[in-house]
Parts: C-alpha cells; sequence; structure tokens
C-alpha cells in the first residue's frame, strides 16, 4: 500500500481556469476488471485540484493505473489518462501530476479502439494537455498600443503598416483557417451522406426481401388450411362410411335366417330390442356420431300355441313371405350431446368443402360472396367466416361463410 498525491490544473475551451469543477480520480481494479472511483475532489479558484488518496494497492513493482474525469450520462468524461509519475521511496508517496488540461465542452469525442475485446466500451475524451500558445488577442493589443512595434510590421521598401493594416493582416490569417477547416468538415459531412445513402439501399433490399418472404409465407398458410379442410372432410366421410358399414352389419344380423323356426313371441321381440341396443351402444363408445332408429320389423309366419309362438321362415320350395327388416341411420339424439361445438377454420376452402367440414360437425352453412380486388385472394375459395374459428356454437345453427368472387367485366369489355 502507498499514498498517492494527485495534481492538475483544468481550463475551459476559452483558456480560462475552470473554477469549482468536480472531478473523480479512477483507478483500474484487476479484481474488478473495471475503473473504480478513488477521489472525487473540486478545483479551487486557480482551477488547481491537489489532493492526497490514503492507500492504494501497488503489486509492489509497478504502479496502478489512473485517470481523470468528470461526471457524465451515459458514461464519464475522461479528462486525463496516465500522467507524469514519481515516487517517493522514504515517504512511500507516489505523485500523480496530470498537468494543465484544456476541457473539450462541445467538441468532446468517443474514443476509437483498436482490438475488438474493447468494441463495447464507452470512453468519452472531454479534455487533452494545453499546449503554451500565444494570445492572439493580447498580441494585437500589444502591437496596437505601441506605435513602435506598428512599424516594425511594415516590409522594407514600404510605407509602415498602421494599426487598421496590421489587424486587418490578423484576420485574414484567422478568416483563411476557419475557411480551411470548413472546407475539410464538409468533405466529412459528404462522406457521410454517401455512407448513409449506401446503408438506405441497402436497408431497402432487406426490406424487399422480407415482403417477398411473407407473401410466400402466406400462400404456403392458404396451401396448408385448404389441406386440412379437405383432411377434415375425409374423415368425416370415412366416419360416415363406417356408421353405414356398422348400421348394415347391425341389420344384417337381426334379419331372421331364411329357414322355419319356431321361437317365443315375447322372447324374439326382447331379444331383437337387446341386439338394437347393443349396436347402438357400441357405435356410441367408438365415437361414430349416427344411431340406428326407426326401426321397422315385418315378420310373416303363423301363430301356434294360441299365440305364445309364432313359426317364421319358409321350408325349401316356399314362396316368399314377404317378411323384411328396414332402419334408419341417424345422427346421434341431440338429447344427449353437448349444445355446443366447436367451430372449425374454414378459411381459404371451397364451398364443398366448407359444407362437408361443418356437416361433420353438426353445422350449417349460410354462404354470402364478395368481390375480390385485382390480384387479391382466389375466387371460390372463403375469405372470412362468422363466428371466428375456434369459438363455440349451438350444434344445428348456421356457420356465415364468405367466398370470394371475380367482379364481372362490363359489357363490351374484356
Amino acid at each position: 500500500m502507498v499514498a498517492v498525491v494527485v495534481a492538475a490544473k483544468i481550463f475551459t475551451d476559452e483558456g480560462k481556469p475552470a473554477v469549482g469543477h468536480n472531478v473523480e480520480v479512477h483507478c483500474f481494479s484487476v479484481n474488478a476488471r473495471s475503473w473504480r472511483t478513488v477521489l472525487n475532489a473540486r478545483t479551487n479558484n486557480a482551477g488547481v485540484v491537489s489532493a492526497r488518496i490514503p492507500e492504494v494497492a501497488t503489486s509492489g513493482e509497478f504502479a496502478p493505473a489512473f485517470r481523470l474525469v468528470e461526471p457524465g450520462s451515459p458514461v464519464p468524461r475522461v479528462l486525463a489518462t496516465g500522467g507524469m509519475v514519481q515516487f517517493n521511496a522514504n515517504s512511500k508517496i507516489l505523485m500523480v501530476d496530470f498537468g494543465e488540461i484544456e476541457r473539450l465542452e462541445e467538441t468532446s469525442f468517443q474514443r476509437q479502439h483498436v482490438a475488438s475485446a474493447f468494441r463495447n466500451t464507452k470512453h468519452v475524451t472531454a479534455g487533452v494537455p494545453k499546449r503554451p500558445e500565444v494570445n492572439t488577442v493580447g498580441v494585437t493589443r500589444m502591437v496596437l498600443s505601441n506605435p513602435a512595434l506598428v512599424a516594425g510590421f511594415a516590409t522594407p521598401g514600404a510605407a509602415a503598416a498602421t494599426p487598421d493594416a496590421t489587424v486587418a493582416l490578423l484576420v485574414s490569417k484567422e478568416t483563411a483557417a476557419f475557411k480551411k477547416r470548413e472546407t475539410e468538415l464538409n468533405s466529412l459531412l459528404m462522406d457521410k451522406d454517401r455512407q448513409i445513402m449506401a446503408k438506405t439501399d441497402n436497408l431497402t433490399v432487406a426490406e424487399n426481401q422480407i415482403k417477398n418472404l411473407e407473401a410466400s409465407l402466406a400462400t404456403a398458410r392458404v396451401a396448408a388450411e385448404a389441406a386440412r379442410g379437405e383432411a377434415q372432410a375425409a374423415k368425416a366421410a370415412e366416419a360416415a362410411a363406417k356408421a353405414q358399414a356398422e348400421a348394415a352389419r347391425v341389420a344384417a344380423q337381426a334379419s331372421p335366417k331364411p329357414a322355419t323356426t319356431e321361437a317365443d313371441v315375447g322372447t324374439l321381440l326382447s331379444n331383437f330390442g337387446s341386439k338394437l341396443n347393443v349396436a347402438n351402444t357400441q357405435m356410441k363408445t367408438r365415437s361414430v356420431g349416427y344411431k340406428v332408429s326407426n326401426v321397422k320389423l315385418d315378420l310373416r309366419g303363423k301363430l301356434l300355441n294360441e299365440g305364445q309362438t309364432i313359426q317364421i321362415g319358409r321350408a325349401p320350395g316356399d314362396a316368399p313371405d314377404d317378411s323384411g327388416l328396414s332402419a334408419e341411420l341417424i345422427p346421434d339424439d341431440p338429447a344427449t350431446r353437448p349444445d355446443s361445438v366447436a367451430v372449425p377454420d374454414v378459411s381459404g376452402l371451397t364451398e364443398a368443402a366448407v359444407r362437408r367440414v361443418l356437416a361433420s360437425v353438426g353445422l350449417r352453412l349460410n354462404l354470402a360472396t364478395k368481390t375480390l380486388a385485382d390480384g387479391q385472394g382466389t375466387a371460390g375459395q372463403s375469405i372470412q367466416q362468422h363466428p371466428a374459428a375456434g369459438s363455440d356454437a349451438r350444434r344445428g345453427s348456421s356457420i356465415l361463410v364468405v367466398f370470394g368472387v371475380r367482379a364481372t367485366p362490363p359489357a363490351g369489355k374484356e
């Protein structure tokens, strides 16, 4: 540990001492990997700051890194780094003198990095070492107040220089310097304008690419929705076919076989009713969505035992007795199903596909049309629906679906 004495003198950009100016001394911490504030101070009436830091850790052979900064947002403004360093071995005091510093107020700038590790580091340079310069205004006043010095500006063989001529000469030189700097700044501004135009062109190309990708994605989404609707319609048709096959199988099992058989009338009707109930239960368990109803059994035979038994069927060679069985395959009883169903998404489907999809969930189609503008949508496909997909609707209710159509050209025009 060593004590550190820090000194600096700060001037404004007009060359005047910066009085009462708040500054900080930062020391770089290896452990924290960042700059840490070790001293807060304020300049006196002469713009001088001189302060002592009681203890600062050192590595033994090398002194730590210091910098002088002033508060800033979002990062501090660096007035000076390093400084002139001396070490007194007897008193164990490290002297750091940042020298005379001229503040850069509006002309401060971002320090550029070389190593890529510092690409995210913000370093605002707000001060530069003050150079000993001759004050032009002071020299001019001194010259004008001394006629002998004014005469000294005259060239051999020429008339003595007047005060006005001397001022004009000095002003001319300052004006030439300002014009040179103005030319340099205009050149830099033109370079920046060209860079901005190049960036704008690149941005326009990127925006066009994004629009093309969005259009391709929209087309692919419409095709996918159409395929999904067709798949739903096919699934509904498959379910209906399975229901019809199941009904046919039940009817075949329940139909009397062509043989002469005596059976108890009550037992026959009870067994037939049980078979019919089993068939409906199986279709409900398999979620077929249909049931056997409106069954009509027409038995032709001979009643025996005072009507207790019936002889049905016919012997080989007998004429047909016109016995038969008829039944209807209808949707499940609405009383046993939920009152509402989820509205399917029918966007992008044709009218036939929409009807099949809606019918498969117990809904009906309320059709409407809308004229499409040039280049908008595909004629014959659904473009809007109400209620929206995923919302609930009462079973058996109508869903409004709007289909796109092309405008009919006036007569005589194509």
